[in-house]
């Protein structure tokens, strides 16, 4: 069994994971810059991007191994204040199934 222990790391180059044998894998998520990871058991997420790459939300169900893109109905939202850079993700329900 694989030792259960890792360190998930976002960084603006990818997601990276250090596990407890002092292995380090990465860059994940297509190298995009990444501002969440969680995980729990064998299902990582991660989350992030910026204005080049676009935003996006990853998964792996195989403990980083592999990463699916979903980000499918994220949009940009209104900037919070006029200048200030920051934007909003907004999920979107598609009608057409």
């Amino acid at each position: 069994m694989a030792n259960p222990h890792c360190i998930l790391i976002g960084t603006t180059k990818g997601v990276f994971l250090h596990d407890a044998t002092g292995g380090l894998s990465g860059p994940h998520c297509d190298g995009a810059p990444i501002n969440h990871v969680i995980g729990d058991g064998e299902q990582l997420w991660a989350a992030g991007g910026d204005d080049w790459l676009g935003r996006g939300v990853w998964r792996s169900d195989d403990r980083g191994a592999s990463w699916t893109r979903f980000d499918a109905g994220l949009s940009l939202g209104v900037p919070r204040s006029k200048g200030s850079g920051h934007w909003a993700a907004r999920a979107m329900r598609s009608t057409s199934g």
